[in-house]
């Protein structure tokens, strides 16, 4: 999908998460900031599939209860979440 904004063009790609999530990770290592159109509907109705996106991050901080973090919930199962408990290492 071709888009245009502000006269510059912009094609639009879909990747599955196990392809790209690996990459993400190393630009975040890397320093980088990434930005992700959010797909599913777990964080309604305050974020929207397809319609709203989410700037990932390195964290500066330890993580904390109310932090958003991508999360891989399976092997190469990933989702965004709010932690809502930190009991040791569990998350």
């Amino acid at each position: 999908m071709e888009q245009t904004n502000n006269n510059l063009a912009f094609k639009q790609k879909e990747f599955a998460n196990e392809v790209i999530i690996p990459e993400i990770a190393k630009l975040l290592d890397e320093g980088h900031s990434v930005t992700l159109k959010l797909r599913g509907v777990s964080m309604r109705p305050f974020l929207e599939d397809g319609r709203d996106k989410a700037i990932l991050t390195k964290p500066c901080s330890p993580l904390k209860v109310g932090d958003v973090v991508l999360a891989e919930v399976a092997p190469r199962r990933y989702a965004l979440h709010r932690i809502v408990k930190i009991d040791g290492n569990s998350v």
